[in-house]
Order: C-alpha cells, then structure tokens, then sequence
C-alpha cells in the first residue's frame, strides 16, 4: 500500500536505495525495511514508471518466447513476494534462460567495434563502483567517500564515526545536501546545536528526525530527554522564555505518537 503511493507520486523513481531512506517517513505502520519484497514494484520504485513497465514486459515476452518457461515463471513469480532480481546471481541465472530470438546474422566489423566500446564501457563502470562498494564492506569508509563522493551510505557511516562537532556538521550538511531523508544527518545537526545551547535549532532538527523515523520510540525518548536537560539549563540561567519554549514542546511530544497512530493503517 505505502509503495504504491510512492510510486504513483513519483513517476520518476526514487533511485537505487531511494526507498529505504524514503519508506520511513512515508511508511503507515511499524516497519522497517531495504526493500519492498516485490521486484516489480521495486523496479517502479528505482527507476519509475517507464524501468518497472520494462521489466514487466520484459517478464511477459521471456514467459511467452523462452524455452525455459517453467523455471521462468517460478523464479518471476517468487519474486513478486521476495528480492530475488536484488542478487547478481539470480540475474545471470535468469539471462541464461532468456530468449533472444531465433533470427541468426553476422555482424559487420563496424558493428562489432561498436559492440567492444559499448561492453567496454559497462565493464570500466562496474570496475570503478567494485572499489567504493568493496571498500564499504571493508569498512573502510573514508576510501569508499574518496571514491565516491555521492555514495550516502558510506557517508554516513563516517559521520557516526567522527568525534569532532564541526566535522559531524560539515558531514552532514553534505549529506543532507543528496539526500534530504537522512535521518542521522539530521540527528547530528540536532546534537551539535544542543551542544551550543541554541534550543531553537535544536527542536528544528530533532523534529525532522521524528518526522523521518516516527515509528522508532526512541527518537522520541532522546528528544524529551534533551528537552528537559536545556529546561534545565534555562531555570539555572533565569531565561524564562527558553524555559517556557522547552515545556511546550514537551507537552507536544503526547501529540505527535498520538498524530502517528491516527495515520497508521488498520492493516
């Protein structure tokens, strides 16, 4: 239910990943999840209305032309409820039991060097993602940033590791920079402005994060918390209107699980 509107509010797709970091915040009931364990709607997902009518298409002509067609329809049909086309495996698995026609024809020398640039070109593409993507499994972060500046995952997780405040902001502003859904870049402009006792950009922050992870409790535990350390402060200090400011937003927090729960699906 919750992809179905995302896809038909953005027929363009979200790009690879894009749902994981978008379904929390869209999302109308207690879950968490990479993906959404349906490949065609997943592939509208990504790459919009035009990549998942492609891959539908593609389902049907295979199951129509292939001689394969058994084996076929099992593995399309499994991953309409799993992530089978997620795996490159599955997918090599799958090509080799495509049809491509039964028509045979030699290409001419200026169609095959065009095929060698073509393939060529793909293979130096995958090589150079093989680098950040492998150094992320290393767990070596800063690496796979360096050579891949875009690349949101590694990004952040180089912002959870950093102790230093203006590095965590610096990280973040970048991040939130690609990707406007990053809950934990968000969290750490939150954290450095409670550090600096600016309550005002505190709240802001913090409450992009509940708008992001609304089902996660604890959000909204660690705002209270931090709601009522800077009261705290404010009483000590005798500022009156950060005193009043922190209580009221306080007293919202019953308001917004109450918010949440209106807008989850009885499903």
């Amino acid at each position: 239910k919750d992809a179905i509107k995302m896809i038909l509010d953005h027929p363009l797709g979200h790009g690879w990943r894009g749902y994981e970091y978008i379904q929390s915040a869209v999302q109308t009931g207690v879950y968490s999840t990479m993906y959404v364990h349906n490949d065609l709607l997943q592939s509208f997902l990504d790459g919009g209305w035009l990549s998942g009518a492609a891959l539908a298409g593609l389902m049907v002509w295979q199951l129509k032309y292939s001689d394969y067609r058994l084996p076929l329809a099992v593995l399309f049909l499994h991953s309409m409820a799993d992530i089978n086309l997620q795996y490159p495996a599955i997918w090599f698995t799958i090509v080799l039991m495509f049809d491509f026609g039964k028509e045979q024809y030699s290409l001419n020398k200026e169609k095959r060097m065009e095929s060698r640039i073509y393939l060529g070109a793909v293979a130096l593409l995958c090589i150079y993602f093989l680098f950040p993507f492998g150094a992320e499994f290393l767990e070596k972060y800063d690496v796979s940033v360096y050579l891949y500046p875009a690349y949101t995952q590694a990004k952040e997780a180089v912002l959870a590791g950093t102790g230093d405040a203006k590095e965590a902001v610096r990280l973040a502003d970048e991040i939130l920079e690609q990707n406007e859904y990053s809950s934990l870049a968000y969290d750490a402009k939150a954290l450095a402005a409670y550090a600096k006792g600016d309550v005002k950009e505190f709240t802001k922050y913090k409450e992009r994060v509940l708008e992001i992870e609304k089902y996660d409790i604890s959000h909204y535990q660690d705002y209270a918390y931090l709601l009522v350390e800077l009261k705290e402060y404010a009483i000590i200090k005798g500022d009156d209107e950060t005193e009043q400011y922190c209580a009221t937003r306080y007293a919202q927090i019953p308001d917004m699980l109450k918010n949440v729960e209106e807008q989850t699906s009885a499903l």
